[in-house]
């Protein structure tokens, strides 16, 4: 199997390789020129390769060490190429479990294919649609341990019924008896443990995957992955990791306590690296700079930081984290807000300086 840095090498060369063919204008991609076989090829072959890297971010929602000059092709592809190169490849969305297929025939306009286009819309899993894998971007996850749950616990009812009662039936061969026995009572204690899990623990599965898949991946630079602390690990890496595994978890505070920390790090490692954040205070004692001075002086070194933005953040953090009992409802309220903020992140993590 490919790693990340394949994957990314992979569609970086044949994005080129269709850049310099269309002379780097997509829309030399939308015309009479996609019927051109050379053209729809290399359009293909970007396609499976744009494939892969979608698959890797659904699998995983931080992905370390990518090259910068790979990071920009990748946004030029989603923003300005992608459904130029699947117009020209001749991809559709077919009605049956997210598949995408070749248009068979004559070609719609690109407006009109581009008007009826859609992104994957996740669903309920088949169970009688071949091929049998999972698939995170086709499949709702929740929806898919459901159905397993259900199949389970049908199966520990048959399973029961066929244990034979001591008091009334003969149970026959002893091996039969302790073989059935074993069968329901795993089903049994397992299921329970799965409702324990939920209701007790207070994890939802459903719910995990609905966040998880709220989230889009963030694309570390390799710049920035080569800071490393005293234990040999990636700090922004370990902090953004946590921050997700706590939302995801059902556990918005802690994502916020994790998200301040990464933009700290963000802030601190990455954008004032070779700034001394501390001053004395009147008696002369040193201070660290307070969160609200390095974002002032980071937008200060670098105009591209949205100040409003960076203060904002800091702002909803303090507020649910310094009077918490008071605004957690608000985490339930205001989702999309912390799904924003993860966003920002993303954003300035992928924008941060020397790293190309």
């Amino acid at each position: 199997m490919a790693n990340d840095r394949q994957i990314f090498g992979f569609f970086r060369s044949r994005f080129d390789s269709l850049i310099a063919a269309v002379k780097d204008d997509p829309r030399r991609l939308q015309g009479v020129q996609a019927t051109d076989k050379n053209l729809k090829q290399l359009a293909s072959d970007l396609m499976h390769a744009a494939d892969n890297v979608e698959r890797l971010q659904s699998e995983k929602k931080v992905v370390q060490n990518v090259d910068p000059h790979v990071l920009a092709r990748w946004k030029q592809y989603r923003e300005k190429w992608k459904m130029s190169v699947w117009y020209a490849g001749g991809r559709r969305r077919s009605q049956q479990q997210g598949q995408f297929s070749l248009i068979i025939g004559e070609m719609p306009s690109f407006e009109n294919y581009r008007n009826e286009y859609r992104e994957y819309i996740q669903e309920d899993p088949d169970p009688n649609w071949y091929p049998f894998d999972f698939d995170p971007q086709i499949h709702e996850g929740g929806r898919a341990v459901e159905r397993l749950f259900e199949t389970m616990r049908e199966y520990r009812e048959r399973a029961a019924e066929q244990v034979p009662d001591l008091a009334e039936d003969d149970p026959g061969d002893d091996s039969d008896y302790e073989a059935l026995s074993a069968e329901a009572n795993i089903l049994t204690v397992g299921l329970q443990a799965v409702d324990y899990f939920q209701e007790n623990i207070g994890i939802s599965i459903s719910g995990s995957f609905k966040r998880w898949n709220k989230l889009k991946p963030t694309m570390i630079p390799i710049r920035v992955s080569d800071v490393w602390d005293s234990s040999g690990k990636n700090p922004l890496f370990e902090l953004l990791n946590d921050a997700i595994r706590a939302y995801v978890a059902g556990a918005p505070a802690a994502a916020v306590a994790m998200c301040r920390a990464a933009l700290e790090t963000v802030l601190k490692d990455y954008y004032l690296s070779e700034v001394k954040l501390e001053k004395r205070d009147l008696e002369g004692r040193i201070k660290s700079m307070q969160h609200d001075e390095v974002i002032n002086l980071a937008v200060e070194r670098y105009n591209f930081l949205d100040k409003t933005k960076l203060h904002d953040a800091r702002k909803f953090c303090n507020r649910i984290l310094h009077n918490y009992s008071r605004h957690r409802t608000e985490l339930d309220e205001h989702d999309a807000e912390l799904v924003s903020l993860f966003g920002d992140l993303r954003h300035w993590i992928e924008m941060a300086p020397d790293a190309n």
